[in-house]
């Protein structure tokens, strides 16, 4: 029960994901305004979602003046870190693609479950609800959990 609760909150989950990046193509705040930096009096998380990417900065003050931008990524994942005057900010992004996927495998593990396991034990003469073993009983009824079956020839 709390299994298929937790799946379908994860697909639920999945599926806002997949809309928000899908939206955020047409109604995203353009990149550059994102990563503007100014004198901060104390620091600050912000949170956007910007060409299908969930992008997460986190901006403090440091004690030294300099202008310095770095950036490493690959396939829509990066991590960038960015000086400007006093203020430092970090951040990265994780593409909504990536959020989808790692929120849609639990629930697609669950849909499946059910169907594989019961065919499974269907082909091995088990009991599709408990999984006792079938084979040699004379009246078409599980001895073990009570439910009816048909036999296979």
């Amino acid at each position: 029960m709390i299994n298929r609760l937790l799946a379908t909150l994860l697909f639920i989950a999945g599926a806002g994901t997949m809309v928000i990046g899908i939206a955020s193509y047409w109604h995203g705040i353009p990149y550059d305004e994102l990563w503007v930096v100014w004198p901060l009096k104390e620091p600050k998380l912000e949170a956007a979602v910007v060409d299908g990417t969930v992008h997460v900065l986190y901006m403090s003050r440091m004690p030294q003046r300099k202008l310095q931008e770095e950036r490493k990524g690959f396939a829509g994942f990066y991590v960038k870190s960015l000086t400007s005057g006093d203020t430092l900010a970090r951040g990265g992004g994780v593409p909504f693609w990536a959020l989808f996927v790692v929120l849609m495998v639990q629930p697609t593990v669950v849909f499946f479950r059910g169907p594989w396991r019961r065919r499974r034990r269907r082909r091995h003469g088990q009991c599709i609800r408990c999984g006792y073993n079938l084979t040699g009983l004379t009246e078409p009824r599980c001895p073990e959990c009570g439910l009816e079956f048909t036999r296979l020839p």
